[in-house]
């Protein structure tokens, strides 16, 4: 299960609704509960989806914005909102609880890919200060609750790390944050390295 910092506060109604997704959204006793967003397209949408100029200027007209990846973090705000940390972890905490019965497995038979906040991979004061951060306060909270609840946790922070020092290559595109063909990889090394990789497999 890959999981990014960014999708603790993605997850929650009160701040991300995306068509087509579930999301958790917070009921009158205070728990949060699984709500299905249907996807409806507006008809400007639906417009845009069919024109190959608004999908080219959708697809290559990020880097305009390029210069301002440092206000995010795992694509999320920098600083740190005190309220928006809370709910996520209350996110984070959900999400493991519900996580094995979804699954149909014992914690121990899942395996938590945590990515890196990887903006500041390449910077060692940028990623010095990561920690601090929005989403290195809430990624380290997911470490640590994911160990405690006995999956087994694999953070990509030090494996990519690592790799970047010794090949100085980004792990993602120049106009799109998700992993490219060299994350995939790493990441799918770190995976096949893992106990419940290995247990799957029958290996020793």
């Amino acid at each position: 299960m890959v999981v990014g910092a960014n999708d603790a506060d993605e997850s929650l109604l009160k701040y991300w609704r995306d068509q087509g997704f579930y999301h958790f959204r917070e009921g009158s006793d205070g728990a949060l509960a699984l709500e299905r967003v249907d996807y409806r397209p507006s008809p400007f949408r639906q417009l845009v989806r069919r024109s190959a100029l608004a999908r080219y200027a959708l697809m290559n007209g990020r880097s305009v914005f390029r210069g301002r990846v440092g206000a995010v973090s795992g694509n999320t705000p920098t600083q740190p909102d005190l309220q928006r940390v809370r709910d996520s972890k209350r996110a984070v905490d959900t999400f493991l609880a519900q996580l094995p019965s979804m699954a149909g497995l014992a914690p121990l038979r899942i395996a938590l890919v945590v990515d890196a906040i990887r903006p500041a991979l390449y910077s060692p004061r940028e990623r010095d200060a990561a920690d601090s951060t929005f989403s290195g306060q809430v990624r380290r909270y997911l470490l640590e609750r994911g160990r405690e609840a006995g999956f087994e946790v694999v953070d990509m922070e030090p494996i990519f790390a690592a790799h970047f020092a010794r090949n100085s290559v980004r792990f993602e595109y120049p106009v799109d944050a998700h992993w490219n063909d060299v994350g995939h990889r790493v990441a799918a090394e770190a995976v096949s390295a893992s106990s419940v990789f290995r247990d799957l497999q029958g290996l020793p």
